[in-house]
């Protein structure tokens, strides 16, 4: 199996199969309501909304570089970065979760027609490769994804 295709299986596995670390996004998104992702666990916070839609920008801004639009970019901490969501809006949760599953079919599709070469190239305006990029990816959202599932754990909403 080459890299392109580990990076893709990662992907998936993250998506909605076996992980060595727990639960995947499926499993932990699962039995959340517009009304919890939109509820602060304590004050100043990060609701699971918000930590979606973070988690999304930077899943975002690897597949326009793998588009080749190196005009995109996200400031950091900036309200694209973080955007902020202080009202339960069922709306707003159903595009953010539709919005991951089209971002995990995307990346899959691009990678799925790519090669390894593409693994070493730098990414336009920065100073790392597409291997870091994705690779930074799964791990970001590994992390965010831990973050949700301890938000609904302090929740009170079962898995």
């Amino acid at each position: 199996m080459n890299e392109i295709q580990n990076l893709i299986a990662l992907l998936k596995n993250n998506f909605n199969g076996q992980m060595w670390y727990g639960n995947n996004f499926t499993h932990v998104l699962s039995n959340i309501t517009p009304d919890t992702a939109f509820t602060r666990p304590f004050t100043n916070a990060h609701n699971i909304a918000e930590l979606l839609a973070h988690l999304l920008a930077w899943r975002t801004f690897a597949i326009q570089q793998l588009k080749g639009n190196t005009g995109f970019t996200i400031e950091i901490d900036s309200e694209q970065d973080w955007p902020v969501y202080n009202q339960s809006n069922a709306a707003v949760w159903q595009q953010l979760t539709e919005a991951l599953q089209h971002s995990q079919s995307e990346l899959e599709t691009l990678l799925s027609n790519a090669n390894n070469e593409l693994l070493q190239q730098t990414v336009p305006g920065t100073e790392f490769n597409f291997y870091i990029l994705l690779h930074g990816v799964l791990h970001h959202d590994v992390y965010h994804l831990a973050q949700i599932a301890l938000v609904k754990k302090q929740l009170h909403v079962q898995a």
